[in-house]
Protein backbone atom coordinates (compact mmCIF):
# COMPACT_ATOMS: atom_id res chain seq x y z
CA UNK A 1 0.00 0.00 0.00
CA UNK A 2 1.27 3.18 -0.70
CA UNK A 3 2.15 6.00 1.78
CA UNK A 4 0.11 9.57 2.17
CA UNK A 5 1.25 12.88 4.05
CA UNK A 6 -0.15 14.12 6.61
CA UNK A 7 -3.01 16.64 6.00
CA UNK A 8 -3.01 19.82 8.62
CA UNK A 9 -6.71 20.23 11.20
CA UNK A 10 -7.63 23.14 9.12
CA UNK A 11 -7.27 21.02 5.78
CA UNK A 12 -8.96 18.00 7.28
CA UNK A 13 -12.14 19.96 8.81
CA UNK A 14 -12.58 21.50 5.37
CA UNK A 15 -12.39 18.13 3.63
CA UNK A 16 -15.19 16.68 6.13
CA UNK A 17 -16.87 19.72 5.46
CA UNK A 18 -16.54 18.88 1.91
CA UNK A 19 -17.74 15.35 1.71
CA UNK A 20 -20.50 15.68 4.36
CA UNK A 21 -22.32 18.37 1.91
CA UNK A 22 -21.70 15.82 -1.15
CA UNK A 23 -23.22 12.67 0.49
CA UNK A 24 -24.31 10.35 -2.35
CA UNK A 25 -27.03 9.00 -0.70
CA UNK A 26 -30.62 9.46 0.83
CA UNK A 27 -30.92 9.81 4.65
CA UNK A 28 -33.60 8.54 6.92
CA UNK A 29 -32.98 10.90 10.61
CA UNK A 30 -35.30 9.20 12.62
CA UNK A 31 -35.79 5.95 11.06
CA UNK A 32 -37.68 2.43 12.95
CA UNK A 33 -34.90 -0.05 12.70
CA UNK A 34 -35.24 -3.55 13.27
CA UNK A 35 -33.30 -5.67 16.41
CA UNK A 36 -33.61 -8.93 17.24
CA UNK A 37 -36.97 -9.78 18.42
CA UNK A 38 -38.35 -6.29 18.47
CA UNK A 39 -38.10 -2.84 17.08
CA UNK A 40 -36.92 0.15 18.81
CA UNK A 41 -36.62 3.71 17.95
CA UNK A 42 -33.52 5.02 17.17
CA UNK A 43 -32.86 8.85 17.36
CA UNK A 44 -29.20 10.58 16.21
CA UNK A 45 -27.21 11.00 19.02
CA UNK A 46 -28.69 7.95 21.24
CA UNK A 47 -26.11 5.54 21.99
CA UNK A 48 -27.41 1.75 22.15
CA UNK A 49 -25.68 -1.07 23.35
CA UNK A 50 -24.26 -2.88 20.21
CA UNK A 51 -24.16 -6.18 22.53
CA UNK A 52 -27.74 -6.07 23.78
CA UNK A 53 -29.30 -5.17 20.70
CA UNK A 54 -28.62 -6.06 16.94
CA UNK A 55 -29.08 -2.77 15.51
CA UNK A 56 -29.52 -2.89 11.55
CA UNK A 57 -29.62 0.50 9.59
CA UNK A 58 -32.16 -0.49 7.05
CA UNK A 59 -35.54 -0.24 7.00
CA UNK A 60 -37.79 -0.50 3.83
CA UNK A 61 -41.21 1.16 4.14
CA UNK A 62 -43.49 1.54 1.17
CA UNK A 63 -41.60 -0.45 -1.00
CA UNK A 64 -38.88 1.63 -0.27
CA UNK A 65 -35.78 1.55 1.48
CA UNK A 66 -34.89 3.97 4.04
CA UNK A 67 -30.74 4.31 5.61
CA UNK A 68 -30.63 5.59 9.43
CA UNK A 69 -27.34 7.46 8.74
CA UNK A 70 -27.58 8.24 12.54
CA UNK A 71 -26.85 4.40 13.21
CA UNK A 72 -24.19 4.64 10.48
CA UNK A 73 -21.89 7.41 11.32
CA UNK A 74 -22.10 5.99 15.24
CA UNK A 75 -20.49 2.63 14.18
CA UNK A 76 -23.42 0.76 15.75
CA UNK A 77 -23.49 -1.95 13.39
CA UNK A 78 -19.78 -1.74 11.36
CA UNK A 79 -18.11 -4.41 14.12
CA UNK A 80 -20.79 -7.41 13.34
CA UNK A 81 -20.76 -6.51 9.84
CA UNK A 82 -16.75 -6.97 9.65
CA UNK A 83 -17.17 -9.61 11.83
CA UNK A 84 -19.32 -11.36 9.33
CA UNK A 85 -17.27 -10.61 6.65
CA UNK A 86 -14.65 -12.01 8.54
CA UNK A 87 -15.76 -15.26 8.55
CA UNK A 88 -17.69 -15.70 5.41
CA UNK A 89 -16.37 -16.88 2.11
CA UNK A 90 -16.52 -13.75 0.17
CA UNK A 91 -15.50 -14.03 -3.66
CA UNK A 92 -13.99 -10.63 -5.65
CA UNK A 93 -15.28 -9.63 -8.93
CA UNK A 94 -13.75 -7.96 -11.70
CA UNK A 95 -16.72 -5.74 -13.31
CA UNK A 96 -19.39 -3.71 -12.53
CA UNK A 97 -21.19 -6.28 -14.27
CA UNK A 98 -21.03 -9.03 -12.05
CA UNK A 99 -22.65 -6.86 -9.12
CA UNK A 100 -25.87 -8.78 -8.35
CA UNK A 101 -29.24 -6.70 -10.00
CA UNK A 102 -30.33 -6.89 -6.37
CA UNK A 103 -27.60 -5.07 -4.90
CA UNK A 104 -27.26 -2.45 -7.88
CA UNK A 105 -31.28 -2.02 -7.59
CA UNK A 106 -30.62 -0.60 -3.99
CA UNK A 107 -27.57 1.29 -4.87
CA UNK A 108 -29.69 2.81 -7.25
CA UNK A 109 -33.01 3.15 -5.19
CA UNK A 110 -31.39 4.95 -2.46
CA UNK A 111 -28.61 7.23 -4.11
CA UNK A 112 -29.49 10.43 -4.89
CA UNK A 113 -29.71 10.85 -8.72
CA UNK A 114 -31.16 7.49 -8.35
CA UNK A 115 -28.21 6.13 -10.87
CA UNK A 116 -25.66 4.70 -9.10
CA UNK A 117 -23.17 4.62 -12.21
CA UNK A 118 -19.80 2.71 -11.99
CA UNK A 119 -16.78 2.63 -14.37
CA UNK A 120 -15.03 -0.82 -14.15
CA UNK A 121 -11.32 -0.54 -13.23
CA UNK A 122 -9.10 0.72 -15.64
CA UNK A 123 -11.54 2.25 -17.45
CA UNK A 124 -12.36 6.32 -18.12
CA UNK A 125 -14.65 7.95 -15.36
CA UNK A 126 -15.08 11.71 -14.94
CA UNK A 127 -12.79 12.55 -12.05
CA UNK A 128 -11.21 16.49 -11.43
CA UNK A 129 -12.66 19.89 -10.59
CA UNK A 130 -15.44 21.71 -12.94
CA UNK A 131 -12.94 24.10 -13.64
CA UNK A 132 -10.42 21.35 -15.29
CA UNK A 133 -9.82 21.34 -18.88
CA UNK A 134 -11.32 18.58 -20.75
CA UNK A 135 -14.01 17.91 -17.96
CA UNK A 136 -16.61 18.64 -20.23
CA UNK A 137 -15.31 16.05 -22.80
CA UNK A 138 -15.99 13.79 -19.91
CA UNK A 139 -19.95 14.64 -18.84
CA UNK A 140 -20.96 11.39 -20.10
CA UNK A 141 -18.66 9.29 -18.17
CA UNK A 142 -19.73 7.70 -14.89
CA UNK A 143 -18.38 9.97 -11.84
CA UNK A 144 -17.48 6.72 -10.08
CA UNK A 145 -14.92 3.56 -10.64
CA UNK A 146 -14.95 0.06 -9.48
CA UNK A 147 -11.95 -0.41 -6.85
CA UNK A 148 -13.33 -3.83 -5.21
CA UNK A 149 -16.47 -5.55 -5.25
CA UNK A 150 -16.60 -8.84 -3.40
CA UNK A 151 -20.09 -11.19 -2.51
CA UNK A 152 -20.44 -13.81 -0.24
CA UNK A 153 -23.65 -15.78 0.55
CA UNK A 154 -25.40 -12.72 2.53
CA UNK A 155 -23.29 -10.28 2.98
CA UNK A 156 -21.03 -8.37 0.74
CA UNK A 157 -17.76 -5.63 0.74
CA UNK A 158 -17.69 -2.32 -2.03
CA UNK A 159 -14.81 0.28 -3.02
CA UNK A 160 -15.20 2.68 -5.43
CA UNK A 161 -13.58 5.92 -6.23
CA UNK A 162 -15.50 8.94 -6.27
CA UNK A 163 -13.94 12.20 -8.11
CA UNK A 164 -14.16 15.73 -7.63
CA UNK A 165 -11.47 18.31 -6.76
CA UNK A 166 -10.22 15.62 -4.57
CA UNK A 167 -10.27 11.79 -5.07
CA UNK A 168 -12.09 10.14 -2.17
CA UNK A 169 -12.57 5.97 -1.57
CA UNK A 170 -15.82 4.84 -0.54
CA UNK A 171 -16.55 2.29 1.43
CA UNK A 172 -20.03 0.37 1.74
CA UNK A 173 -20.90 -3.00 3.58
CA UNK A 174 -24.21 -4.69 1.53
CA UNK A 175 -25.85 -7.66 4.75
CA UNK A 176 -28.56 -9.01 2.49
CA UNK A 177 -31.06 -12.04 2.94
CA UNK A 178 -33.09 -14.01 0.03
CA UNK A 179 -31.77 -10.49 -2.23
CA UNK A 180 -33.34 -8.10 0.30
CA UNK A 181 -31.01 -5.42 1.77
CA UNK A 182 -31.60 -5.58 5.25
CA UNK A 183 -28.23 -3.91 6.72
CA UNK A 184 -25.69 -1.46 5.19
CA UNK A 185 -22.66 0.50 6.49
CA UNK A 186 -20.43 3.50 4.40
CA UNK A 187 -17.84 5.61 5.24
CA UNK A 188 -15.35 7.71 2.77
CA UNK A 189 -11.55 7.99 2.89
CA UNK A 190 -9.97 11.05 0.80
CA UNK A 191 -7.32 9.21 -0.94
CA UNK A 192 -5.87 12.23 -2.42
CA UNK A 193 -6.12 16.33 -1.48
CA UNK A 194 -5.72 18.42 -4.36
CA UNK A 195 -2.04 19.59 -4.74
CA UNK A 196 -1.09 16.50 -2.75
CA UNK A 197 0.65 14.27 -5.36
CA UNK A 198 1.03 11.36 -3.32
CA UNK A 199 -1.72 8.52 -2.96
CA UNK A 200 -3.04 5.43 -0.40
CA UNK A 201 -5.00 3.43 -2.28
CA UNK A 202 -6.95 0.50 -0.68
CA UNK A 203 -7.35 -2.30 -3.65
CA UNK A 204 -7.87 -5.63 -1.69
CA UNK A 205 -10.30 -7.13 1.01
CA UNK A 206 -7.67 -7.16 3.13
CA UNK A 207 -6.65 -3.91 3.05
CA UNK A 208 -10.15 -2.73 3.54
CA UNK A 209 -10.54 -4.16 6.49
CA UNK A 210 -7.56 -3.64 8.25
CA UNK A 211 -8.53 -0.13 7.13
CA UNK A 212 -11.46 -0.68 8.86
CA UNK A 213 -10.47 -1.47 11.95
CA UNK A 214 -8.12 1.22 12.25
CA UNK A 215 -10.72 3.83 11.83
CA UNK A 216 -13.06 4.56 14.62
CA UNK A 217 -14.70 7.73 13.48
CA UNK A 218 -16.88 7.83 10.33
CA UNK A 219 -17.23 11.02 8.34
CA UNK A 220 -20.94 10.20 7.42
CA UNK A 221 -20.47 10.09 3.29
CA UNK A 222 -20.76 7.17 0.63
Amino acid sequence: MKTIKLFSKTTKIIAAIILLASMAFIASNNSITETSGKKINFKNGTNYETKKYNIHSIAFRNGKYKIDTGIVVQNLNKKTLIDQLNTENIYEKKSVFEIPNFIKAFLDSVSVNKNFEMANPNEQWRWGGITEFGNALRANLPDKQLVYFGNGKSIALLSYYSGGMNLTQRIAIIKFENNKIIDFWFDNYLAYLWGDNTLKLMQSKTEIIKYLNIQRKNSGGC
